[in-house]
């Protein structure tokens, strides 16, 4: 701080010295700098600040600081940025009144904007202040107005001595947005104590002991533009309505997602408040660059009955921005066959589970897998919030020895949860007739397990399928006959 104080006094001096030489000797700046002259002039001439009148309009891009010597002036930075390199001063203002400072982005400076030596009655409005040491400084300069600026990710906020000042425009137009700074916005009124939101934090941003905003903006000022897109349900069609500070490209509605592409001011804090119909009762998910949100704080989700409020906030650079209404899955839930071992040969059954966990009616293809071998395949259509149980045969002619068992349902179009169209069952064996444990041979063994067996049907305690060597859901006789007639046998 002392470091600012004396650095301010030299730098008054300087001015002083420069004054009063003016008519004999050309001023000296330093190395980069801009001048906005006592007699209205810009030096050099060459800077892409555009004179009209009293008012000094950017016409580009500037790194470069700007040191403002006339008073009575606007500073419209028509949207372009200025940039520093992190030692500079950005907007220098020494001892100047009625300086208006407005629509400029300001950033990388050791101080993004610095009045100093009775510099009052000044006005900073409709800035982005970001990425500075301090966003904004003051030094024995007051009844300056800042309102309606977004101060974002500085070092320090604000610098301020000897100086009290002004930091919002009185209720309900509000202060400045803060990035260090979140509070509730329940309240609303002059004293924020009627009920209602209305934008404004419910309780000051303290700056000093006499510096405070008194209405700081909940979310960013900027330009809030409202997007508007149609979802298509069969021949129906539903109104989807964006309301956002950013900027939103490629946009698109499918009949379970919204998609699009969010840009802004590197660092600067965005929101999205996205009204879609409640076209089901689903959980609404918000996907920013495949990170889900989780509340707390974000996304807010409310509805009225009739639609979803959904709202969420975001620090911009490029971001690929999905938010998911409706749920498109299909899911595999269960795979049994009716035995483990089979003779090679023969065949045997397999059922597989699958539901449609969605919303819509989906026509889908389910595969059936030994190894990598797809050995059957079936088409479904399944109706939302549904299940049913599919049976496979399977002819295992040409294999033998072990195989895993799986199954897979195709993917839809908007599915985005992929784990569970997948069901791995687990070894199958394929073996010689009369193999009952899987050991790939017919013997003693094998005789006594179908012994064992004897009488029994699915759902007997002795029920073993790997038994029921005629597969005719009874072990019997007839089934030890045929192990008895196969041992001894091997693949």
């Amino acid at each position: 701080m002392l470091k600012r104080i004396v650095s301010g006094i030299i730098l008054t001096l300087l001015l002083i010295g420069m004054l009063t030489l003016a008519f004999n000797i050309q001023s000296v700046k330093g190395q980069g700098t801009i001048y906005i002259k006592a007699d209205g002039s810009i030096d050099p001439p060459t800077a892409p600040i555009q004179r009209d009148g009293d008012t000094y309009t950017f016409t580009d891009n500037i790194n470069d600081s700007i040191m403002v010597m006339r008073s009575n002036i606007v500073i419209d930075g028509n949207g372009y940025t200025l940039q520093g390199t992190g030692s500079e001063d950005g907007i220098i203002i020494s001892g100047r009144s009625n300086v208006t400072i407005k629509n400029t982005n300001i950033k990388g400076f050791d101080l993004g904007i610095w009045f100093y030596s009775s510099s009052n009655n000044n006005t900073v409005s409709e800035n982005n202040i970001t990425n500075n040491g301090y966003g904004i400084g003051f030094s024995s300069s007051s009844n300056n107005s800042i309102y309606h600026n977004n101060f974002v990710n500085n070092t320090d906020q604000v610098y301020t001595y000897n100086s009290t000042n002004v930091w919002d425009n009185d209720y309900p137009s509000g202060g400045n947005y803060w990035s260090d700074y979140f509070d509730v916005d329940l309240k609303s009124g002059p004293n924020q104590d009627e009920l209602g939101s209305d934008g404004i934090c419910d309780t000051p941003y303290v700056i000093s002991e006499y510096d405070r905003d008194r209405y700081p903006a909940l979310k960013p000022w900027g330009p809030t533009r409202t997007i508007e897109t149609t979802l298509v349900i069969g021949e129906t069609e539903y109104a989807i309505q964006v309301e956002t500070n950013a900027t939103l490209t490629h946009v698109k509605a499918t009949t379970v997602t919204l998609h699009f592409w969010s840009s802004g001011i590197q660092g600067q804090t965005y929101y999205c408040n996205i009204t879609l119909p409640q076209i089901n009762q689903t959980e609404i998910k918000v996907v920013i660059d495949s990170q889900e949100l989780t509340p707390p704080p974000f996304p807010i989700t409310t509805t009225n009955g009739t639609h979803y409020f959904i709202y969420f906030e975001f620090t911009a650079s490029t971001h690929e921005v999905t938010v998911q209404y409706a749920t498109t899955n299909i899911a595999i839930t269960k795979l049994t066959p009716s035995r483990t071992v089979v003779a090679t040969g023969y065949s045997m059954l397999i059922n597989v589970t699958v539901e449609n966990q969605g919303i819509f009616t989906e026509t889908f293809n389910v595969t059936l897998y030994a190894n990598t071998t797809s050995i059957a395949s079936q088409n479904v259509t399944l109706t939302s919030i549904n299940s049913t149980t599919i049976t496979f045969t399977w002819n295992t002619s040409g294999f033998t020895y072990a195989y895993i068992l799986s199954v897979n349902a195709s993917v839809l179009d908007n599915e985005t949860k992929l784990t569970d169209n997948t069901f791995v069952y687990g070894i199958v064996k394929v073996s010689c007739l009369g193999d009952i444990n899987g050991d790939f041979v017919s013997s003693m063994l094998d005789y006594q397990l179908v012994k064992n067996a004897i009488p029994s049907i699915p759902g007997s305690s002795k029920w073993n399928p790997n038994a029921d060597m005629d597969d005719n859901r009874i072990i019997n006789m007839l089934d030890y006959q045929i192990v008895k007639n196969h041992i001894p046998s091997y693949i």
